[in-house]
């Protein structure tokens, strides 16, 4: 998928292969197509928290689903029409200023696997519905708020679901 930045966020090319930086109040990114399927995917992330803001990852409103951090140090992700955006907590607790990498799987059957640093950190198999929206993700905001206070670097969406050696791989 390619991505439309709002904003200007900054690129950081000290940083690995580089990330862009976003600054909290007006810079994000918009996803063109459908990257994640709506009863399977992986999504997964490399990111940096300067502050704690609802800090949104990889999320989308018109994608219905999410991960973000809802103003604390705890990752909370899930889909948009499950009605309860903290319902499915990471068992981490994140620190500012340090590097790290999220990987979220998701099928009907199994429903969600939330991987942190390429080790399996929680499992949420209570609600397994297909999510209702479009597949569209976005960077560093949920819909026209809920952003991004920090810097993504490395952003992999696949319809489908990675095994956890295949996570581990891509950590």
């Amino acid at each position: 998928a390619s991505f439309t930045l709002t904003g200007s966020p900054a690129f950081n090319s000290v940083t690995g292969g580089g990330a862009l930086t976003f600054n909290g109040s007006s810079q994000y990114g918009t996803g063109a197509g459908t990257p994640v399927g709506l009863t399977a995917y992986t999504k997964s992330v490399w990111f940096y928290l300067n502050g704690t803001a609802d800090n949104n990852l990889l999320s989308s409103s018109t994608g219905g689903h999410f991960m973000y951090f809802a103003g604390s140090s705890t990752l909370y992700c899930g889909h948009s029409n499950w009605g309860n955006y903290g319902s499915f907590p990471s068992a981490t607790t994140f620190s500012l200023n340090t590097w790290y990498y999220a990987a979220l799987t998701f099928n009907t059957s199994q429903g969600m696997i939330l991987y942190v640093n390429g080790t399996q950190n929680a499992t949420y198999t209570a609600n397994k519905t297909a999510h209702n929206g479009t597949g569209a993700v976005n960077l560093a905001c949920f819909g026209a708020g809920n952003f991004l206070d920090g810097q993504i670097a490395e952003v992999y969406c696949y319809n489908t679901v990675l095994t956890s050696s295949e996570v581990l791989q891509n950590f």
